[in-house]
């Protein structure tokens, strides 16, 4: 019985490995070239020097002297081009810490953004409410009153301004960055003061802001 029951899955099969080898079909045959495409750019670093496309040549990581050597060889980084990185790096890491203090302290009228027992500046934070306390005001009052009128002064002074410089210094700051990087686009150097200032201003005055954002953009 067994056997009976299995011959005719095997006739079956047969069958259906037959259908596909006469319905299979034809292989086609795709030509060589004898000069494939990017043909260029598969030969040898023997036989293809990279042009040069930066100036000054001494700011650069390429080889200086095309004819006795290629591009991307061991030839050890210039010292000016070095210098210049670390230079900048030493500049942006004072950016970024003369911005993180700046939006320390303009926390100080209400005792926010670390000036306070955080990083052991309270007797300089809640100026506001020292100087209110004689007069028996709610400190939630306080911190309502002073937000509006931090997000009218940041409204009024964004009102003003022309668009481009408005698209730079509205929000937080990254979103930006990232466009001006990617487009090309050179930062307008008013973006920097304007930034800060009222980064300053929103965030000293209790705005939900972080602080990234802003510092990497001035930065």
């Amino acid at each position: 019985n067994l056997q009976c029951d299995s011959e005719p899955a095997m006739e079956v099969d047969d069958g259906m490995q037959a259908a596909r080898v006469l319905h299979r079909p034809p292989m086609i045959e795709i030509p060589q070239r004898d000069d494939p495409p990017g043909g260029d750019f598969l030969k040898s670093s023997e036989e293809q020097v990279m042009p040069r496309r930066d100036l000054p040549k001494f700011f650069s990581a390429a080889c200086h002297d095309q004819g006795d050597q290629k591009h991307g060889g061991n030839e050890a980084l210039p010292i000016v081009l070095l210098a210049f990185v670390v230079g900048l790096a030493m500049i942006a890491g004072l950016v970024v810490v003369g911005t993180h203090k700046a939006i320390i302290y303009s926390g100080c009228p209400l005792g926010i953004n670390g000036c306070n027992e955080l990083y052991g500046k309270s007797k300089s934070g809640y100026l506001i409410q020292k100087a209110l306390e004689q007069y028996d005001i709610p400190e939630e009052l306080v911190f309502i009153v002073v937000g509006m009128l931090g997000c009218l002064l940041c409204g009024t002074v964004l009102a003003f301004l022309p668009p481009d410089l408005r698209f730079q210094v509205q929000g937080g700051g990254t979103i930006q960055s990232l466009v001006t990087v990617a487009s090309g686009d050179v930062l307008p150097w008013q973006v920097i003061p304007l930034k800060l200032i009222l980064s300053c201003i929103y965030l000293g005055t209790g705005g939900s802001l972080g602080g990234e954002g802003p510092t990497i953009q001035i930065a």
